[in-house]
């Protein structure tokens, strides 16, 4: 109730774009819907974080995921 994750998008050397927040819940298979690209798909990176509070911030602060 007081975290989110955020998925970025991260494009060469540019400061990562959020692109929404999720929730994840225990035994929950369903699709999470969040938005669209900022940007088009080629050369981009995403990572995941997890932040605190409700609002996304300007910036990832702990990520907990990459690719």
């Amino acid at each position: 109730a007081d975290q989110i994750y955020v998925l970025w998008q991260i494009i060469g050397k540019l400061p990562p774009r959020a692109i929404g927040s999720f929730d994840v819940h225990s035994g929950s298979t369903a699709a999470i819907k969040i938005g669209k690209l900022s940007a088009p798909y080629r050369g981009t990176v995403f990572a995941v974080s997890l932040e605190h509070g409700r609002k996304i911030p300007p910036a990832p602060t702990v990520v907990v995921a990459a690719s």
